[in-house]
């Protein structure tokens, strides 16, 4: 009969083992077909099965987050996982206190839904977000995950907080180095005379 090799028409495995695990994106549906053969090549009927792959596995969390308070805003900016199956982030928001609330997986989510205690703030792949229409001098906290497309999502989650308020006013620069030329005329009244 005969002689196959991995990637040979589609074979994915050769060999005398009695399982065979093949890693997949999430929601990946394949047909199987098994073979048994003897020494000299003689195959079998097959049996065959079929299934779809699903991810558990959640990315990494983001890292290095920071925050930049203004005027009614934060910009909050990260480094998101190097996996191969990152889909994003999502930011959650919370005044006054750390959100206590997380993704729950296989859930998708967009701004403004709402997660436990805290708001969603932002959805998508960037590396950074402005996060708008915050209330000044509240300190609002910020939590950000990381999923894959399943969704998964990071066990743990980037966390920072800020303060937004009012740009500052800066005071106006005195003029220096003034003159006066030309003749200065003043009059004073002390008592009953004048100067």
């Amino acid at each position: 009969g005969t002689t196959y090799t991995v990637g040979q028409n589609g074979v994915l495995y050769v060999g005398n083992l009695e399982t065979f695990t093949e890693t997949l994106a999430h929601g990946i549906h394949r047909y199987y077909n098994v073979f048994a053969y003897d020494s000299v090549m003689n195959y079998s009927a097959a049996a065959s099965a079929d299934a779809t792959s699903n991810d558990t596995t959640p990315p990494a969390a983001p890292t290095g987050l920071t925050a930049a308070a203004g005027n009614a805003q934060v910009t909050l900016t990260w480094t998101n996982p190097a996996v191969s199956d990152f889909a994003g982030v999502i930011v959650l928001v919370k005044p006054d206190a750390a959100p206590t609330g997380i993704p729950v997986a296989g859930t998708s989510y967009a701004a403004g839904d709402t997660v436990g205690d805290a708001t969603v703030g932002f959805v998508g792949n960037a590396t950074t977000a402005p996060i708008t229409g915050l209330t000044n001098n509240i300190r609002y906290h910020f939590a950000v995950y990381a999923y894959d497309e399943r969704p998964n999502y990071s066990a743990t989650a980037a966390t920072v907080n800020a303060l937004p308020g009012p740009p500052a006013i800066s005071a106006p620069t005195l003029p220096t180095d003034v003159r006066v030329s030309g003749q200065l005329n003043f009059a004073a009244t002390n008592g009953t005379g004048s100067y």
